[in-house]
């Protein structure tokens, strides 16, 4: 794919608002970052279970480990931690139909956060509840300091299908949030670039959240953003996580 478009001078930095003072983390139940040595063994059997003619085995079906150890280099490089801020409001940014259950299942198995996750949106969604959904700015508002009293984080879903060229409702939304982190919430069939597009308008991206794995052809092209993964399918991301992905895909193709 072309990379005309992506940001370059070091990604999305320059977007990235100012670095707030220091706030206490809390960090989500997840794998350590994992180191090559760690993955070959596993990653060779899987590779041998693999497909007869997937691109990682040569012509006498042995496994190129040329192309493995390039992806595990690639996914070492690129992979970086997020933690979740302590207290504060996290804004999600996406499509609350597709956002709500990945957001869900990151705050329970992490004990960070119920399934009552408020939407702030501009559409009669069926997945959330009538007291759950804020249509209006100032609803928004007289939440918010509620929600600073409350201990430990608070996720905020800001609907917007990713596909919507008018940001204007996300950008307010995030003014009177003033979120402790920003996450994007993307498909991962989506196109890098257009990711990072948006993330660039939506502006001070801490990390992307990717859901709709099953559909996507080489969902982790989205390591190629100068933004961390912060979660698969609700699942805190790590190496070990992003390179099982990449060999299920291998397999599958």
């Amino acid at each position: 794919t072309s990379t005309a478009e992506r940001p370059t001078g070091g990604g999305l930095a320059t977007l990235t608002r100012p670095t707030p003072a220091a706030t206490e983390t809390v960090p989500i139940a997840a794998a350590a970052p994992t180191t090559r040595s760690q993955l070959e063994t596993p990653a060779a059997v899987a590779l041998e279970d693999a497909p007869r003619g997937a691109s990682v085995f040569d012509e006498d079906r042995r496994p190129r480990r040329d192309v493995l150890w390039m992806m595990l280099d690639r996914i070492e490089s690129a992979t970086k931690t997020v933690a979740v801020p302590g207290t504060g409001v996290i804004a999600f940014v996406g499509d609350a139909a597709s956002a709500l259950p990945a957001i869900q299942q990151l705050g329970t198995r992490a004990g960070l956060w119920s399934t009552e996750v408020p939407v702030v949106t501009r559409r009669a969604l069926e997945e959330v509840p009538a007291w759950l959904a804020i249509q209006d700015l100032s609803d928004l508002e007289s939440r918010v300091p509620r929600w600073s009293r409350r201990p430990g984080p608070v996720p905020v879903v800001i609907d917007h299908p990713l596909d919507t060229a008018n940001l204007d409702h996300v950008l307010e939304a995030l003014a009177v949030l003033d979120p402790a982190q920003t996450r994007l919430v993307t498909e991962a069939w989506r196109l890098p670039e257009q990711v990072g597009r948006i993330a660039g308008r939506v502006g001070g991206v801490d990390a992307v959240e990717l859901v709709g794995i099953a559909d996507a052809i080489d969902p982790l092209s989205m390591i190629d953003l100068d933004i961390p993964i912060g979660s698969v399918e609700g699942r805190p991301a790590s190496c070990e996580l992003l390179a099982a992905i990449w060999l299920e895909k291998r397999r599958d193709g």
